[in-house]
């Protein structure tokens, strides 16, 4: 999640000097929450490390649950960029 947070915030936020503060960031990072806590807290009762490996595993990835995690985050990440306008693969993109 933090992770991602941090991507939205790369193509969609704004802080260098004369750049208008972003308005959609906020949203982007509100549609991350609850997408994040819909389809990952609620089949595994928490978004916690150890809600969704459990409490032995969680420090020790496991490369298929964390690999299908990390790819499904980063396509609604995305999703979400492209449904705004931001084109994170375009010229200049991140800058």
């Amino acid at each position: 999640y933090t992770g991602a947070a941090c991507l939205l915030g790369l193509y969609a936020g704004r802080g260098a000097g004369g750049e208008e503060d972003s308005q959609v960031l906020p949203l982007l990072l509100d549609q991350l929450g609850a997408w994040f806590r819909d389809s990952v807290g609620s089949s595994n009762g928490g978004i916690r490390c150890m809600d969704v490996l459990g409490p032995e595993a969680c420090g020790q990835p496991n490369l298929e649950r964390c690999g299908s995690l990390l790819s499904d985050t980063f396509s609604f990440c995305l999703d979400v960029l492209e449904q705004n306008d931001i084109d994170p693969f375009g010229a200049g993109a991140g800058t």
